[in-house]
């Protein structure tokens, strides 16, 4: 019973945590989020967590706090890096990904021209 609100608060921070990392893998930068996500757990969470049960004597309870921790320390830097992100910047780098800008548009309506004139067709 102890535990329940340490575990709600990590489900808490896990919300916005996984999302932002997927803002991250969606504006090509999953590294940032990896990075994140192994500094706060493993640098952060499970030194923490290895203190407070086995040095502290704390146990589980010592164990979940560890886990608070670097939901803490994870959703804080990562929320960081989404807020700071150039927006700009990024649709910029969007467009260059997909190719040069407009080209994609002009071929669809090509595609439609040719669909609306019974070409490109075929029901049989």
């Amino acid at each position: 019973m102890v535990v329940l609100p340490i575990i709600g608060l990590c489900e808490l921070a896990n919300c916005p945590q996984t999302t932002s990392c997927g803002i991250l893998r969606g504006s090509a930068r999953p590294g940032i989020g990896a990075g994140i996500n192994f500094y706060s757990f493993y640098m952060v969470g499970a030194p923490v967590a290895i203190g407070l049960a086995f040095v502290w004597k704390l146990g589980f309870v010592g164990l979940c706090y560890g886990l608070l921790a670097a939901q803490v320390v994870c959703v804080v830097s990562i929320l960081t890096v989404v807020y700071k992100t150039d927006w700009d910047r990024e649709s910029l780098k969007a467009k260059e990904l997909v190719g040069k800008p407009g080209a994609l548009a002009h071929e669809h309506a090509d595609h439609i021209a040719k669909c609306e004139e019974g070409e490109g067709l075929s029901f049989g």
